[in-house]
Formats: C-alpha cells, structure tokens, sequence
C-alpha cells in the first residue's frame, strides 16, 4: 500500500488502529515496513503499539486528546486532576491527562502529550459520563462528583497522608463546589468502605 493510498483511506479517523488494518491486509510485513517508514518521515506519530495519528497537513479532523486517552488504553474514563480542571473545581491548568482504568497502572507518553492511568477495582469502576468531543465522538469522563471521590481515593487516602484533610483540600485550592450534587455524592460515597468514608468526613461537612 502507497502511502497516499493509506492517507486517503484513514484521513477521516482521529486514530488509525494498525491491528485492524492487519486483518484485511494480505501483504503484512510490508505493511510493518511501511508503517515504520512513515513514522521516520512523519507522515505518521505513534501513540503506542499499532495505534498510529496523521501528520496535521494529512488528517482531515482534529484529534482531540480526551478521545485518544480512552481509546490509548482500554476501558478507561479521564478522572483525577484533568477532570477536576475540566470542571473548573481547581484553578490550575492541567496539560497531563489523567484516567482511570480496570487494567494495570501505566503511563504513555507521544506526540500528543503524557496519558497517566490509576488502577481501580472493578467495583469502583463508574460515576461515568459521556461527552461528544468536536468531531463528535464519544468521550468517557468522571462525573464532577465521582472525579473528587477519585482524587481524595487516589491523592490522599491510597497514600495515607500523614496531613489532615483540610491542609489537602486547601493545598489544592477547591472551588466552585456548589456545583456538586450532594444527593450524587453522597449516594457515591455509599459504595466506599468505612475506611474511605472516614478519612473524608472533613469534606461532607464543607459540601453539605
């Protein structure tokens, strides 16, 4: 395949999954060839293993990096600091994107930025929305309330912070929370044990 062939064939797609294009592709080593070609020329960027973007000039969509955080490593929801910036409930700006996901903690780095994942149990696994991205496609994200309880989970209470609550919530300058849903959060917080529910008692009585 000629990479003009290629480009035409997947300009439309945000993300061009190479394991896919095996399947229906007869020559495969040539294909590998190709791939690792383009890649030294950028006419391509690779995000990880088989998961390939387009140069600028030749993709016709935008690639947003909420999507690709999704489909980076799979399943996963963008929670913790991006989501908490996302919903303007701290001040700071957050260029690296944060997930969580039933899979093994891992980090990915590329062309479109850093993609951090925290490992969650599968029974925490929800409190998940969907936004549509500028292309229209679908992007998984913690709800505001489920994006706090994740944070508090993951930043304090999993690291046993030797610091009160309260030092934590100012340290990271919380604001806006009227937007919580207090009925959300507090039927969230119903699936947490004794343990978490404890270490954030300073928090309920701020929001409630």
């Amino acid at each position: 395949m000629k990479y003009i062939e290629f480009k035409n064939k997947f300009a439309d797609l945000p993300i061009i999954n190479i394991s896919t294009i095996k399947s229906i592709e007869k020559n495969v080593i040539s294909l590998k060839n190709n791939i690792n070609k383009w890649v030294k020329k950028e006419y391509l960027y690779k995000l990880k293993n088989n998961l390939y973007i387009l140069n600028k000039m030749d993709r016709k969509i935008q690639v947003n990096s909420l999507f690709v955080a999704n489909n980076l490593y799979f399943p996963s929801y963008i929670s913790l600091e991006y989501a908490l910036f996302y919903y303007g409930l701290i001040p700071e700006t957050v260029y690296e994107i944060t997930s969580i996901t039933t899979l093994k903690t891992r980090i990915f780095e590329n062309i479109l930025g850093r993609f951090s994942y925290s490992s969650i149990k599968k029974d925490l696994f929800w409190g998940i929305k969907t936004i549509k991205d500028e292309n229209n496609f679908n992007i998984l994200i913690a709800t505001p309330e489920k994006a706090i309880l994740d944070f508090f989970y993951f930043r304090y209470f999993r690291y046993k912070k030797t610091e009160t609550l309260i030092n934590f919530i100012n340290k990271n300058r919380f604001q806006n929370l009227s937007q919580i849903n207090k009925k959300v959060f507090k039927n969230y917080l119903k699936k947490y044990d004794d343990k978490f529910k404890k270490s954030i008692k300073d928090f309920m009585e701020i929001i409630i």
